[in-house]
Formats: structure tokens, C-alpha cells, sequence
């Protein structure tokens, strides 16, 4: 509700008008404030349509622009204050009668060529539609915050528990996030900062999230502890250079065994040969030392006999040319197989820390493979060497020569390997680049699969996939709990259009103007226009079934109030209980017309469509029906206007009262009458006395002079009758109230007061006239006390 028109300034007739330090309580001086039903009493130009202008620009949301300048503010009951910068508000809900809305409204009624807008309002004929209405709304249930019902408290239900479940999700995907950033970029644990091992100084969560699935995949093999040793010292080992050949090794086995053979099978002579040296071969190696030794000597160095010409004739003859070459030949086939084994066991050079780690076992294998078939080469020479030297014991005697096994094949085979592994190696050498990086590439993606496992992140993502599918089950029930919603306030929406209609709100505008007015002639209908390709309704005035023009001023006020009366009840305003202001609402009316006025607003109390009421006049016999509305605690005001400014007033106790023009009228001139014509204040009084004071006599001499000549009225007439014996009073009581009301405002404003003496004089005449019947006078002062 409106609890105070709190301010305006420059707006219409109100300048500079504060609420607070003008609408006060008489006994404590205190700010009055708006009740729930408001009537505000003000004469005509006094400034009633412009408070109806300043609370309709808060239903439109429009000012005009002459208002510009102006500034204004409404305190509402819950402490909002409203100025013309919330003209765009939604919270208050305003509905306003007043010439600017039947302008707006019904141009029919200005100009003949427009139209009446129409609106639709909701029928009352089928029961069914309503039933099922009722139902539907109460599926829905109740959409207030904190006070949930229906398929809305279900609906509030799905969003918390979709809120819980997507927040249980966040936070896993999170931790996971985190657990796989750090992995990645953690500067003292991630992968990217262990370029050595892993090779990869731009690796980041993109490419672990990557890794994790192929590491993941059936295809992928976890390395062994021995794998993982392996390429840790591959990518520890510096570069190392191509493997040199073994030496070049050609077997001889073949040609020893020829010359063996040969050496062996020789025969030499055994004439001239001492028996007993050929009999023993160590005796004979003896002797034959110790003529090398004592050669030319005659005497023996070992025992001191002499050495004769003919013994030294006799170990001429046996140790001839022919057996010393034939010793000579074998003692050096011996040497070159002897140079021939110590070539073989010298042949295999290569070593361990001449290759890298991932030969090493090969190489190991090849050594031994080597190895091997060497010493069984060596075997077979050493046979050969054996039967040379045991014909060294028998120099003269000849030997058959067994041939060794062969295994000379084998170790051809052994060295062709040892080639191949030695290109194997070098090529390996030339690419080590490439290894290393394989390497890097090997162990990076195990230790993603190690940090998988020991996570848990196939359970982790199996459990983020759970969570992720009952995300999507609870925003699908939400959705679905939304679409049923959206679904039923359609069905809703085409179930009240199927109530509503516009010819139901000519039905309801006509309803009002026959049973409030009596008019069953003037009537509304709602027309479809042709002239546009969309469905558009407007209302046409008609007097017995044909189009009505030049209605009356009284007629289109009973069709614009009426109109009025039914848009409150339109789908738009349905059951938002607005804040009504309706302004003057009687205008050139009989007496029946203002009590039927009175009679339609009280259906507004009645049905309590409002959350405030207030209703401003400027009929004194209206106001006397308005007291009647309920409640019967209703907050009273009056417009009071001084020269071009007005302000709101509580309206005097008598008025309330009583409640007739009459009673404020003598009210007017009784308080003129008790002036101080030295005073400056109360220039209302003065402004408005020839006014006052020219209705007041009217009616009081109408009923004291009840007569009708041939010139029907003659107020002149009646004052002289009124002063009788007094002609002069009567002229100037005559003169002032004429001059002083028939003025135009412009001209009244511009009338020094110069006169304030003379007027007070006339007050006083009138006031003395009334007493000399006291006992009326009496009633009179009664009622405006």
C-alpha cells in the first residue's frame, strides 16, 4: 500500500509539497498516513487528476516529458520508496482511472474514426474448464520461496539433489584434475620436469589424459623389472663409438694337417746312426746339446775324457743334415701352431664397456658361443702338435698321421655372427638418438601405467562415470519435472483462454451498464479487425444494435467507468489485487447516475479486488455515498489550492461528517466572517469566498425562496428579498460574490486583496442574516464544530 505521497515538487499545481510537515494530525501534529480505502474531497482544478497522473506513470512505466523537471516520491507500507527513476518497478501493481486512461483507453469516445481497445476477461459458464483448472493448479502447488508444494516442491527437490549430485561430480572430477596436473607438472615429482628420463619438457595433463588411455588398452605391455633397468641405463649412458672388427683370423687347420702328415711320413737313413742315442730320445737330445756345446774340443766338459776324431766322426755321421732339417721342420710347424692358437685365444677383443647395456647379453652369449668353438679348434691343433712332437722323440722313424675332427665350419659360422652383431651395434651406435628417446618414451609411459595403478584411476573413473550418469539422471528428472510444469501451465494457459475472451469483457462492461445504470440500449461488442493479418479484437458502442456516435459527456463517462470496472477483472490484473486510484468519476450526472456510481464501486470492497482504494471527488453528494463504503475505517483527505499551489490536508471533521456541500459551505463563510482583516493568513479563505459564499446562497435562498419566474432563477432578486429594508447590503453582497466567482483563475490571481476588508464585511453580513433564524443557526454551527 501507499503510506505517504511522501513529496513533489514541480509537478502541476504542487510545488515544493512535503508530506511530513503538511499532513498532520491536528491534536498531535503528528504525519498522518493513506489507510487501506482513501477519499480525497478537492473542487475542481485543484489537483486531483495530477496525483492520478503521478500514480499511473508507476502502472505505464511512462511520464511525459513535460514532467521532465519534476520529481516526486511514494513511501509504500514496507518502507520502498518510489520516485520517478522506478517507473520500470514490477513490485507494486497499479491500476488507475482517469482522463488520461480513457484517452488511452476508449478514443472512440474523443475521436469517432478510433477505437476501443479491447482486453479479455475470464468466463464464467463453464464449470468444467474451472473444475479442471483447479486440478492442474493444484498439481502444480504453490511456487512461493520457502513454502513449496506440488510438482514445484518436487521440482525444488530434483534441483537440490541435481545441485548435490553435480557437486559430488565436480569434486571428484577436481581431485582427479589436481592428482593428474601435479603428475604431470608438479616441479619436483612431475613428468615434465624429469626431462632425462621421461624426454618430454612440454608434457602436460593433455598428454598424460592421453597416455592414461593407451597405457590402459589391451595392447599395451607393462615392462619387467629387468625391461625397466634396461631403458633407465639406456637413457643413462653417454653416446659411445662404432665397434671395431675382430682381428682378421684365417684357420690353418688344413694346411697344418698337410704339412704334419708330410713331416711325419719322412723317412731318413739309419746307417752310420748310433743305436743307442736312436733308442733313447732324451739321451740323444743330450748329446746332440752337448755337441753343439763342445764342438772342436777334445775333451768332454761333463765328465773330462777325451772326445777322439772318430767319436766326434761317429756323432757327425749320426746327426747328419737330413735328420737336423727334418727336427727343424717340425720344431717350426710346432712354432706357427703354437703363433696359430695364441691368434685364436687373442681373437675375440671386444669389451663390456665398449657397448651399450642393451647389448650387453648378446655380447655375453657371443663371447661364450666363441669361446666355445675355439677351444675345440685348439683341441684339434693340439693333436696335431702332439703327433709332431712325439716324432721328435724318433727322428728316423716314421709316424702315420691321424687327421683331427674338423670343426673349422663352426668357427667360420661363430665369426660371421661376430660380424653381424658387429653391424647390429654400429648401426645402433649411428641412430642412439632414436634409441634413447624409445627408451624415454618406454619408461615414461610405464610410470603413467604405475601411477594409474596406484591411484586407483580405472576405479576413479569408473566412479566419476557413475556419478556423471546419475548427473544425468537427476537433470533429466528435472528437466522432465520442468517440461511437465512448462506442460501444465500451457494446458492451464489454453484452459483459461478457452474461459476468457473479449466479448466476455463487453459482456461484463454491459452487465454493469444495465444493472448499475439502467442503459440496456448502450451496449459494447467486440469486433474482429480485417485489417490486420494477426487475430485483433476491438470494442464497438452501439445503441440498439447500430453504431453509437456523439454520445453524451454523462454516457461516455458511464461506458469509460464501466469499461474501467470490468478490465479490473481482466487476465492481466486476475488476482494481483492492484492499487486502485480512481479520479473524479462523476462528472454531469443526475443524482440516480452518482448513487449507481457509488453502488459499482462498492462491488470493488465487496469482492476485495484491491490492496488499497483510493477514490477523489469533487461532488459533495458523492462524498456523502462514499462515506458509506466498508470498511468504516477509511482515511479522509482534502485537496486545498492557494493561487497556483496545493496541498493535501486532512479533511475538516464536519465534512466527514456530514458530508454535504452545504455544511462546508457555511463552514467557508463562517470562518471568513470570523477573520481579522489585519491578518495575512487564511488567504484561501479569501481566494475562494465569492464561489463559497455565491453557492451557498443559492441553495440556502432556493429553499427559503422556493419560487420560478418567467426569468426561472434570479439570485439578485433574492437578496434584496434576503436583506430586506437593507438595499445597500444586498448590493454589495451582490456585487463581491459575482465578481469574486465568475472570474476566469487567471484573472482572480491577478485581483490585489486590497478588498480582504469588504469581503470579511460580507461574511459578516451573511453570518448575521442566517442567526435571525438562531434556532437553524445553531444546527448550522453544530454541525461544522
Amino acid at each position: 500500500m501507499i503510506k505517504k505521497i511522501k513529496k513533489i515538487d514541480g509537478f502541476g499545481v504542487y510545488n515544493n509539497f512535503l508530506w511530513d510537515s503538511t499532513v498532520l494530525d491536528n491534536e498531535n501534529s503528528q504525519p498522518l498516513c493513506f489507510n487501506k480505502v482513501n477519499i480525497i474531497y478537492g473542487r475542481n482544478y485543484s489537483g486531483k487528476t495530477t496525483l492520478s497522473r503521478i500514480i499511473r506513470s508507476f502502472e505505464t512505466s511512462f511520464l511525459d516529458s513535460k514532467y521532465d523537471s519534476s520529481t516526486f516520491s511514494l513511501e509504500m507500507d514496507n518502507g520502498t520508496i518510489l520516485t520517478q527513476e522506478d517507473l520500470h518497478q514490477k513490485d507494486f501493481h497499479f491500476r488507475v482511472f482517469n482522463k488520461d486512461f480513457v484517452i488511452d483507453n476508449l478514443k472512440f469516445i474523443v475521436d469517432p474514426n478510433e477505437k476501443i481497445k479491447a482486453f479479455a476477461v475470464f468466463g464464467e459458464e463453464n464449470v468444467r474448464l474451472e473444475k479442471e483448472i483447479r486440478e492442474l493448479k493444484n498439481k502444480l502447488g504453490s511456487n512461493e520461496k520457502d513454502k513449496e508444494s506440488g510438482l514445484y516442491h518436487l521440482l525444488k527437490e530434483a534441483k537440490i539433489n541435481e545441485e548435490k549430485e553435480k557437486n559430488k561430480l565436480k569434486d571428484e572430477k577436481e581431485k582427479l584434475e589436481n592428482r593428474l596436473r601435479d603428475k604431470a607438472t608438479d616441479p619436483s615429482t612431475g613428468i615434465r620436469y624429469n626431462v632425462e628420463k621421461f624426454g618430454d619438457q612440454n608434457y602436460d595433463i593433455r598428454k598424460i589424459r592421453k597416455e592414461l588411455e593407451l597405457v590402459l588398452s589391451d595392447n599395451y605391455r607393462a615392462l619387467t623389472p629387468e625391461e625397466k633397468n634396461k631403458y633407465e641405463a639406456i637413457v643413462n649412458e653417454k653416446g659411445k663409438p662404432p665397434i671395431s672388427e675382430l682381428p682378421k683370423i684365417n684357420l690353418l687347420f688344413d694346411s697344418f694337417c698337410d704339412e704334419a702328415q708330410v713331416l711325419l711320413s719322412k723317412q731318413i737313413g739309419e746307417s752310420d746312426k748310433i743305436q743307442e742315442l736312436l733308442n733313447d730320445y732324451a739321451l740323444n737330445k743330450w748329446v746332440k746339446e752337448g755337441v753343439g756345446l763342445l764342438k772342436g774340443k777334445k775333451q768332454c766338459a761333463f765328465c773330462g775324457s777325451e772326445i777322439t776324431d772318430e767319436r766326434w766322426e761317429s756323432l757327425k755321421k749320426h746327426f747328419d743334415d737330413e735328420s737336423q732339417k727334418l727336427e727343424s721342420d717340425i720344431k717350426n710347424l710346432i712354432d706357427r701352431i703354437e703363433n696359430h692358437k695364441n691368434e685364436i685365444n687373442n681373437g675375440f677383443i671386444w669389451k663390456e664397456e665398449d657397448f651399450y647395456v642393451n647389448f650387453l647379453q648378446q655380447l655375453e652369449t657371443l663371447k661364450t658361443k666363441y669361446n666355445d668353438v675355439a677351444n675345440k679348434y685348439l683341441k684339434h691343433l693340439d693333436a696335431i702338435r702332439e703327433q709332431l712332437r712325439e716324432r721328435l722323440t724318433v727322428i728316423t722313424k716314421k709316424i702315420e698321421f691321424i687327421r683331427p675332427c674338423d670343426n673349422k665350419n663352426d668357427f667360420d659360422a661363430i665369426l660371421n655372427e661376430c660380424k653381424s652383431f658387429k653391424n647390429e651395434v654400429n648401426e645402433y651406435c649411428a641412430s642412439n638418438r632414436n634409441h634413447i628417446k624409445d627408451a624415454q618414451e618406454k619408461l615414461r609411459l610405464f610410470e603413467v601405467y604405475s601411477f594409474a595403478r596406484d591411484i586407483g584411476y580405472e576405479d576413479i573413473c569408473k566412479k566419476i562415470k557413475d556419478l556423471e550418469e546419475t548427473c544425468t539422471k537427476a537433470e533429466e528428472e528435472t528437466k522432465r519435472l520442468q517440461k511437465n510444469i512448462e506442460d501444465i501451465k500451457e494446458e492451464i494457459k489454453k484452459k483459461e483462454n478457452l474461459l476468457s475472451s473479449e466479448q466476455n469483457a463487453a459482456d461484463k462492461i454491459n452487465y454493469y451498464l444495465d444493472k448499475y445504470f439502467g442503459h440496456k440500449y448502450l451496449t459494447l461488442k467486440a469486433v474482429e479487425d480485417d485489417s490486420t493479418n494477426e487475430k485483433s479484437v476491438y470494442f464497438e458502442v452501439h445503441r440498439n444494435d447500430d453504431i453509437a456516435f456523439n454520445l453524451s459527456e454523462g454516457e461516455c463517462n458511464l461506458i469509460a467507468f464501466c469499461y474501467f470496472m470490468a478490465k479490473l477483472e481482466d487476465v492481466k490484473t486476475a488476482g494481483q489485487k492492484p492499487i486502485i486510484w480512481i479520479d473524479d468519476p462523476v462528472s454531469s450526472l443526475d443524482d440516480d447516475n452518482i448513487f449507481y456510481m457509488y453502488s459499482l464501486i462498492s462491488e470493488i470492497t465487496k469482492k476485495e479486488l484491491y490492496t488499497q482504494l483510493v477514490i477523489s471527488t469533487h461532488n459533495l453528494e458523492f462524498l456523502k455515498y462514499l462515506r458509506r463504503l466498508k470498511p468504516n475505517k477509511k482515511g479522509y483527505w482534502i485537496i486545498r489550492r492557494t493561487g497556483e499551489n496545493s496541498v493535501i490536508k486532512p479533511m475538516p471533521k464536519h465534512l466527514v461528517k456530514y458530508g454535504t456541500e452545504f455544511n462546508y459551505l457555511f463552514s467557508c463563510i463562517y470562518k471568513c466572517s470570523q477573520l481579522n482583516e489585519n491578518d495575512d493568513d487564511n488567504y484561501e479563505i479569501i481566494y475562494n469566498f465569492g464561489n463559497n459564499a455565491r453557492k451557498f446562497l443559492e441553495v440556502y435562498l432556493y429553499y427559503k425562496y422556493p419560487y420560478i419566474d418567467e426569468r426561472e432563477y434570479n439570485l439578485e432578486e433574492r437578496l434584496e428579498r434576503f436583506f430586506a429594508g437593507d438595499s445597500l447590503i444586498a448590493e454589495k453582497v451582490n456585487r463581491v460574490v459575482n465578481e469574486r466567482s465568475h472570474l476566469q483563475m487567471i484573472e482572480r490571481g491577478l485581483i490585489p486583496f486590497d478588498k480582504k476588508k469588504e469581503i470579511i464585511s460580507v461574511a459578516k453580513h451573511i453570518i448575521d442574516k442566517v442567526n435571525e433564524d438562531n434556532e437553524q443557526y445553531q444546527e448550522l454551527l453544530n454541525s461544522i464544530s
